[in-house]
């Protein structure tokens, strides 16, 4: 007798027939508590004891799997031992995710993120948990993949007899624990489930499905039980009563899994390929109730896509910091708009340079900003889309219901505080998106999309300038600024900045070893600071503009005009972002948000401030305003035809000589038609080439 006949299992009834069912497909549907998992793995085991068997072991993402049903499987649970105890293992390859069994089979494991492998499985059977979080052709797929065959030497409940071969084999089934969702949903059509007071429907062949409720666990716990109680609505009757149900008062009925998620392979299909549009993060901050980080991006094309997500219970801040630290490493997101209650959060954010913002707790109007993007356009397109990789955002959406009023009966306007935590980072991210295409933005004309760029090259920079922004308790801010010229933008003159810094906690004397290091071997034509530094005192009757002259860092204050009390001081650089004069390389993260996001102050009811005044705290943004509002800026990218295609002065930038004399017209006026250009990397020799009345060249 070996080891695994040793083994008692206590098990529930409706456990026992599932282990026992002989469906080609089989669904475990149970509530909160209800053994599904366990008793999908006590399957799994059962199956793979088998010799030559191979099953396979699946949820929708490797990394759900190892943190949940893997765990079930391996480990014990309390006082109850490992599903598959490490007796039975005779090998466990983990870099390969496959386990062999003594005397049996073997056990596949591996997520539905990584199609291209799955393509690569030929199994006996297979196990997947949480079937509500797949697609049906994902479904079909692995049941496809179930088709290898096994001789049995005996007739039991996992063989079905062949004819036509007059042996027992192996039943390929696809089997599934499950959590319940809606009637809508493509399982409960499957296999047939509806909700309660409607019409039963017809399974699709071989489908048969077990259904169970929490109450009918027999070991949980009393206290256990009677906090499940104390759920109410669309929860209660899913997750404690075990039911198929939607719910009358859905805030997002019009969201549907096949219209509003999309797999994260499709990403770059759909326009996602970096750099987006946008990038925000909405944070829903908990600890009983769960933190909620939603990563959210727009396309070029305006559409919204939920690309990542971070939802934890019971988790320190500290915990929360570095899942946001990785969040901010791997997307740049412009901003982490947080809880407006979590101020200890967003202050520990900030403490690690992460840009963080104080979300929009308007609750309806963020509702309203979700519902709006819940559409298809003419062609199809969702406006708004989940990635497969976010199950808990897309349950979020099934289940955000609203309170319903004790007297009427009615539902009202407020959402039930109740499982509402992937809701709302999602209403903080995509309110911060659409608030940022409103009127309160101080730099309405900063696009993105148009204005940063990613490949330009700062050695193309020709004259160049270091702008300094001191700020009295906190961050310093340097940008690094120049103008890219005709010759190599084949466009008007541009300022470009190419580089900034942004450091706190730091002195004047380790702010200028700090910049000196990133502008080493650099030229400038000026180095300017904010005329507010030579206020701020900073002791010893010295100030900090003192302190950077002292330390060899030799700058010019700008006129105090270009920066205070005169809101026209803005005017310049709107117009030079409305022209397209103005890029921001990628490398300025910091510049980005600030522009992006500065507002003007609102009064009491949300408006703007008559006249409008900026809010403080974007030194990066003021140091831009200030370095564009210089009479000297506005004549640098000024053109000036009598100055040769880069409208600053061939004797400076480009030698006449290298010129080709057919863009000079006649009386020395140099043709600036964006239709031809004279090429930088062309070799015109010694041709002589002349232009006709409307100044297109003639060669020959």
């Amino acid at each position: 007798m070996d080891d695994r006949s040793q083994i008692i299992i206590p098990l529930l009834d409706k456990q026992r027939v599932f282990l026992h069912s002989v469906g080609r497909e089989v669904l475990y549907s149970g509530a909160f508590a209800g053994g599904k998992s366990r008793v999908l793995c006590h399957k799994l085991v059962q199956r793979a004891s088998v010799p030559g068997s191979r099953e396979g072991l699946v949820r929708k993402t490797l990394k759900s799997l190892r943190a949940s049903t893997m765990t079930t499987l391996l480990e014990p649970d309390g006082d109850l031992p490992a599903v598959l105890p490490i007796e039975m293992i005779e090998r466990h390859n983990k870099n390969e995710q496959w386990i062999r069994l003594k005397k049996g089979g073997t056990i596949f494991y591996f997520g539905l993120d990584d199609p291209a492998k799955i393509g690569s499985y030929n199994l006996t059977g297979c196990g997947v948990d949480e079937a509500i979080d797949l697609k049906e052709k994902d479904w079909i797929y692995l049941r496809g993949r179930c088709r290898v065959v096994v001789t049995l030497e005996r007739d039991h409940h996992l063989s079905i007899f062949r004819p036509d071969v007059f042996r027992y084999m192996m039943r390929n089934q696809i089997y599934s624990a499950t959590n319940p969702d809606g009637p809508q949903h493509w399982l409960a059509r499957r296999f047939g489930i509806t909700a309660p007071g409607v019409a039963p429907i017809t399974p699709a062949p071989g489908c048969e499905v077990i259904h169970t409720n929490t109450l009918e666990n027999v070991f949980l716990p009393e206290d256990y039980v009677d906090g499940l109680k104390t759920m109410t609505g669309i929860h209660r009757k899913r997750y404690v009563e075990g039911l198929w149900v939607g719910s009358e008062n859905m805030i997002y009925p019009m969201f549907l899994r096949d219209h509003f998620t999309h797999r994260p392979e499709q990403e770059a299909g759909r326009g996602l390929g970096k750099p987006w549009n946008l990038c925000v993060v909405g944070v829903d901050a908990g600890f009983r109730h769960a933190t909620a980080i939603m990563v959210i991006v727009q396309d070029r094309y305006g559409y919204l896509h939920v690309i990542e997500e971070w939802v934890q219970t019971q988790q320190l801040e500290a915990d929360v910091v570095e899942a946001c630290k990785q969040i901010d490493e791997k997307h740049r997101p412009l901003a982490f708009f947080v809880d407006p209650s979590a101020a200890s959060l967003r202050a520990a954010l900030a403490v690690e340079g992460l840009a963080v913002e104080k979300a929009d707790n308007d609750v309806q109007g963020g509702i309203q900003a979700v519902r709006g993007k819940l559409v298809m356009n003419h062609a199809g397109t969702p406006g708004m889309t989940i990635s497969d990789n976010c199950p808990d955002m897309i349950r979020g959406m099934e289940t955000y219901e609203s309170k319903v009023d004790p007297i009427s009966g009615e539902p009202t306007d407020d959402p039930v505080k109740q499982n509402d935590d992937e809701a709302d980072a999602l209403r903080y991210g995509v309110k911060a998106i659409m608030n940022l295409s409103d009127t309160n933005r101080v730099l309405s004309q900063f696009d993105p999309a148009a204005h940063v760029v990613y490949s330009q090259n700062a050695s193309e920079v020709l004259k160049r300038w270091r702008v300094l922004v001191p700020v009295e308790g906190g961050p310093t801010a340097c940008i690094w600024a120049g103008v890219i010229s005709w010759h190599k933008t084949k466009t008007k003159p541009r300022l470009y900045i190419y580089r900034e810094y942004y450091q706190d906690g730091c002195t004047p004397e380790q702010h200028v070893a700090n910049i000196n290091e990133l502008s080493a071997d650099e030229q400038y034509e000026e180095s300017y600071i904010d005329p507010k530094a030579a206020v701020i005192a900073i002791g010893n009757e010295r100030s900090v503009a003192d302190a950077y002259d002292d330390a060899g860092m030799l700058m010019t204050t700008w006129p105090k005009s270009s920066t205070d009390g005169d809101p026209s001081r803005l005017d310049n650089l709107r117009r030079l972002l409305a022209d397209r004069l103005v890029s921001v390389g990628g490398v300025c993260p910091n510049v980005i948000r600030q522009m992006t996001l500065w507002t003007y102050k609102l009064d009491g009811d949300g408006k703007v401030k008559q006249p409008g005044r900026p809010e403080a705290g974007r030194p990066m943004a003021e140091a831009v305003v200030a370095l564009a509002s210089l009479d000297l800026i506005d004549e640098m990218i000024t053109v000036d035809p009598a100055k040769g295609p880069d409208g600053l002065g061939d004797d400076e930038f480009v030698s006449e000589k290298k010129q080709p004399k057919a863009y000079k017209k006649e009386g020395g006026e140099w043709d600036m038609s964006e239709d031809f250009g004279p090429d930088p990397d062309e070799d015109y020799g010694d041709d002589i080439v002349t232009v006709d009345d409307v100044g297109d060249p003639i060669f020959g």
